[in-house]
């Protein structure tokens, strides 16, 4: 996958975790979402609709395409766990957000009782307790809510890109990561939300509503919409164009790959 990061000087803990990243699953459908992105910022709409913001930064249109690709790309790195938890950890880390998608109400549940219910099949109950007691210098415990749980892994991910060089890595990049929760109240650096920052939150929904939800187009879009209510910017126009922007091309994105899929089977 071609994201534009300078792979030989990436550290070697880096490049394991991302490569673990595709073994885990975690790396599902982001293809097709880093063509969507680069459909996105060609659209002349979207081009207009940056315009004023790229007046005030100090890059162009081909870096905020990178910071979108990088940032969407690298935003779940953390779900392995912290950058220095040990390999059973990361493990133990990875079973779990394997399994959200049973988790409908993750503020009415908590990490323990999740654990009882769907990781009955990883190691036994003492190893389990072991490991989560383990965690427990992260702020990890089997108290907190599935929700405050799966909010910990925008700062996980910012560790482990802060391990990196910042060359390799820009700042631009690390915001659209420590942002892409900022609808759920994950706020790790403060601000306005930018357009970068807006486009990778929704490819962050759109990509788990359908490569993990396996939810429709259209239910995506609801989901999107919605998501966007409850985080307070339903009057925001950026997010209101961008709906309507991520609407044409996601809909392109996927007559292309039913193509496709019929293209194999013939």
């Amino acid at each position: 996958m071609q994201i534009g990061l300078s792979w030989n000087r990436m550290s070697r803990k880096f490049k394991d975790r991302f490569n673990k990243m595709g073994k885990w699953g975690h790396l599902e459908g982001s293809l097709e979402m880093n063509e969507l992105a680069a459909e996105i910022v060609k659209d002349i709409e979207f081009v207009l609709l940056c315009r004023q913001h790229l007046e005030d930064v100090s890059y162009d249109l081909p870096e905020l395409k990178r910071n979108i690709i990088q940032g969407s790309t690298l935003s779940d790195i953390g779900k392995g766990g912290p950058e220095n938890a040990t390999e059973e950890q990361s493990e133990f880390i990875v079973r779990i957000f394997q399994v959200t998608d049973k988790v409908e109400e993750p503020n009415k549940i908590t990490l323990s009782e999740f654990i009882f219910r769907y990781l009955t099949n990883f190691k036994t109950p003492e190893e389990r307790a072991r490991i989560l007691e383990s965690l427990g210098i992260y702020k990890v415990s089997g108290n907190m809510s599935m929700r405050e749980f799966y909010n910990l892994h925008t700062s996980w991910s910012l560790g482990v890109l802060n391990k990196e060089e910042p060359k390799l890595i820009s700042g631009e990049v690390k915001r659209r990561v420590a942002r892409h929760h900022r609808l759920e109240g994950v706020e790790i650096i403060e601000g306005e939300l930018t357009i970068e920052d807006k486009v990778v939150i929704m490819l962050d929904k759109y990509q788990a509503c359908i490569s993990r939800g396996h939810k429709t187009h259209k239910e995506t879009m609801e989901y999107l919409v919605n998501k966007i209510k409850e985080g307070g910017f339903t009057d925001d126009k950026e997010f209101q164009k961008l709906l309507s922007i991520f609407e044409k091309h996601a809909l392109y994105i996927e007559a292309n790959k039913r193509t496709k899929q019929r293209e194999a089977v013939a």
